[in-house]
């Protein structure tokens, strides 16, 4: 019910970030996938003998991990507010 997702959400009993990923064939695919060419390219610069390969694909990763997390959140806010206007319109 609608009822009881306001509350959760009020009660902080339902908290997006923390949602597990769903763990289909898809995803499993697309984890490989990322895994796979990061190893490349961490390969590809210890070949080169970049010396601090390790911590530039940790920046990588991890800059990449606050865009993503900028736009998960946007698009949040965005389901927030569309879920609030359509509410306006049931009334």
């Amino acid at each position: 019910m609608m009822n009881d997702f306001i509350k959760d959400l009020f009660f902080r009993r339902f908290i997006p970030s923390e949602r597990e990923l769903p763990y289909t064939k898809e995803y499993q695919k697309a984890l490989k996938y990322n895994e796979d060419v990061i190893n490349q390219a961490l390969q590809i610069m210890n070949e080169k003998h970049i010396s601090n390969a390790e911590k530039i694909i940790d920046d990588i990763i991890n800059s990449w991990i606050d865009v993503d997390n900028f736009a998960v959140l946007n698009a949040f806010e965005d389901g927030i507010k569309l879920g609030l206007e359509l509410g306006k319109l049931i009334k």
